[in-house]
């Protein structure tokens, strides 16, 4: 947990920032009894394989694999491109539980990119990727109903 800075009634307060369930809280009232509550889900969530990143290690995702996926066939590989699509899914999925709270009743990864895929069609504003790398994970996860169209987040 780092220390940040928030200001409230025009004063400065220590909050800290956790890691793993990516909230910023007061250590005392309420904020700290809802950092405690979401960071048990995510302790959960972690031991039991549903996420295995922190908000550090997701953040780093986006921004490395992102334009590699938006960047199309060139100057990447299939296999570069694809790795690169599974890994902005796996950022977004992990983005879809933090905004959850880690809700138990988020679906798993595989069920979210099947999700996710049916939600948004190849070259969507949320997911850019050429037809190649679109069809093939279509192939691996299928496609299912269960996020609202043009959206990543599931909500359960």
């Amino acid at each position: 947990m780092r220390k940040t800075t928030r200001l409230g009634n025009e004063k400065t307060v220590q909050a800290l920032h956790c890691d793993l369930c990516a909230m910023d809280y007061l250590t005392t009232g309420e904020d700290s009894r809802l950092h405690d509550k979401v960071h048990k889900k995510a302790e959960v969530a972690l031991q039991s394989g549903k996420i295995f990143l922190t908000e550090t290690e997701w953040q780093h995702l986006r921004a490395h694999y992102g334009p590699i996926l938006i960047a199309g066939k060139s100057p990447y590989s299939f296999e570069e491109r694809y790795d690169a699509a599974l890994k902005v899914l796996q950022y977004l999925f992990h983005q879809s539980m933090v905004n959850c709270r880690f809700n138990p009743k988020h679906v798993g990864l595989n069920a979210y990119i099947a999700m996710f895929l049916k939600a948004n069609p190849q070259n969507s504003s949320w997911f850019i990727t050429s037809p190649d790398v679109y069809q093939a994970l279509v192939e691996k996860f299928s496609t299912r109903a269960g996020i609202k169209h043009g959206s990543s987040q599931y909500e359960p």
